[in-house]
């Protein structure tokens, strides 16, 4: 079981200071994410889990250029700062009908949206720079989070 600090802050409404707090995050049945930047942080629908998917990590000198863009997505809770799995992303296959090619998981400098749900949360994932010959991607990606599984 690893864990990692991750800096917050917050708001102390009697004398309205931000102060800076740094909880020991823990991880649930997986490893914690990588190190990375410019991923995607997707605040879902019961306002205290965030959805971390894609980015890179440009410092990590042991791994090839190939592997250096993540693919992988995970869940933080931010009431018991436990990190877990996230959904597998999943390329929307209409897109195909309309000429656009899917870019792969592993994508960093990509944007998102949640669009809510009766029983699901669906973050979508749009473009961002892709391993294959660096260049940028126009399609999108899913991430389905069934509501039971951030507890609402």
């Amino acid at each position: 079981r690893r864990s990692v600090s991750i800096p917050s802050m917050s708001l102390d409404t009697k004398d309205e200071n931000w102060t800076w707090s740094h909880p020991t995050v823990n991880c649930s049945n997986c490893a914690p994410p990588r190190p990375r930047t410019g991923h995607v942080a997707t605040l879902l629908e019961d306002g205290k889990t965030i959805l971390i998917y894609g980015g890179w990590d440009p410092n990590d000198e042991e791994v090839s250029e190939d592997n250096m863009i993540f693919g992988d997505s995970f869940l933080l809770n931010t009431e018991t700062w436990t990190w877990r799995a996230g959904p597998k992303p999943k390329f929307l296959a209409h897109q195909q009908q309309q000429g656009i090619n899917n870019g792969g998981l592993n994508r960093t400098g990509a944007a998102s949206a949640l669009a809510p749900g009766v029983d699901t949360s669906q973050v979508l994932i749009f473009g961002g720079r892709v391993p294959t010959d660096e260049t940028f991607s126009n399609d999108f990606q899913s991430c389905t989070v069934p509501h039971r599984m951030i507890g609402m």
